[in-house]
């Protein structure tokens, strides 16, 4: 059993869940949604949570899930992952998606 079927899932079923997550994992791929709202999405979404009791949860404060979901303020690597491990995944360095990809390259284009 992976780690979705793991959690203590509020949304109807573990396919439900697993297509929300991946669903995220895209949006933030592709830079349509940022870390914030893609926490407040899967709060919201897969756990169903109000935000003292996920804070609590991750065993941070609700303040500072606060901030992290409005993208304000600096949370460290070891809040961000905190959040993140509920829904089994984890901050990870990777390639953007394709039109970041586009960009980069005409401006490569450009310089040379």
């Amino acid at each position: 059993m992976d780690m979705i079927g793991q959690m203590d899932c509020r949304a109807e079923d573990e396919d439900e869940v697993r297509s929300i997550v991946l669903s995220v994992q895209e949006r933030i791929r592709l830079g349509r949604i940022t870390l914030g709202n893609a926490v407040r999405l899967l709060r919201n979404d897969v756990l169903k949570m109000n935000q003292d009791d996920f804070a609590k949860q991750c065993k941070i404060s609700r303040r500072t899930l606060s901030q992290l979901e409005l993208d304000c303020g600096n949370p460290t690597m070891r809040t961000v992952n905190s959040v993140l491990e509920q829904f089994g995944l984890t901050l990870c360095i990777g390639r953007r998606g394709d039109q970041h990809m586009r960009h980069n390259n005409d401006r490569v284009t450009k310089i040379n």
